[in-house]
């Protein structure tokens, strides 16, 4: 059965680099992942997440504990989502303050919670701010995963705390060639699944 990092055709480097972290427990705090929308991002985060509040001890995600099937139903509680609450809308602060607010709630796993930011570049400047308080200062066993078309739409301060991870053009390319791997590999035992609703990037 082809795993969820297999599933993913392109970025071999990020793809690697992330696998790795998350497999080996050393995740970078705050990711900002940069590149033109439909590229791969939030497929890449998606998978990521899943890795991260994965129980088995090889192969993560691994598709059958019970964190990964939470993850797949969309129930987990230590996965948390966000991206403008409709089309051509920025993320406003009271959507940080409410992410912020879950993170003070206690883990369910013994792994990580992790923020996924889709369209990160529509957080409007006081959204931006009042986030940066949680990028100094995570919750213990934490990550942020900031999705982007480009740097400058975010505050310098939010992407210097921040690893940046650039996304080329190969994933567009790489799917026209495999096209039953164009999918969000979120639910390994199928083979095309249809994106999520969050999943703009």
């Amino acid at each position: 059965m082809v795993t969820a990092w297999e599933g993913i055709v392109g970025h071999q480097r990020i793809v690697n680099a992330l696998s790795h972290a998350a497999q080996a427990d050393t995740p970078h705090h705050a990711y900002l992942f940069l590149g033109p929308a439909g590229i791969g991002k939030a497929t890449i985060a998606t998978v990521f997440a899943r890795s991260l509040v994965c129980d088995a001890t090889t192969n993560r995600p691994c598709g059958d504990c019970s964190s990964c099937r939470q993850a797949q139903s969309g129930t987990h509680i230590d996965l948390l989502f966000e991206e403008p609450a409709s089309q051509g809308k920025g993320i406003a602060v009271a959507q940080v303050r409410e992410i912020q607010r879950k993170l003070t709630y206690r883990q369910t796993g013994n792994r990580f919670r992790v923020v996924v930011i889709d369209q990160a570049g529509a957080l409007n400047t006081d959204a931006q701010n009042k986030l940066l308080k949680t990028l100094e200062e995570p919750p213990d066993r934490t990550v942020l995963v900031l999705c982007a078309l480009h740097p400058g739409l975010l505050l310098s301060t939010v992407r210097s705390r921040c690893q940046k991870l650039s996304f080329g053009p190969g994933t567009r390319v790489m799917a026209r060639q495999h096209p039953r791997r164009r999918c969000i590999p979120l639910y390994p035992r199928c083979s095309i699944v249809p994106r999520p609703p969050w999943a703009g990037t």
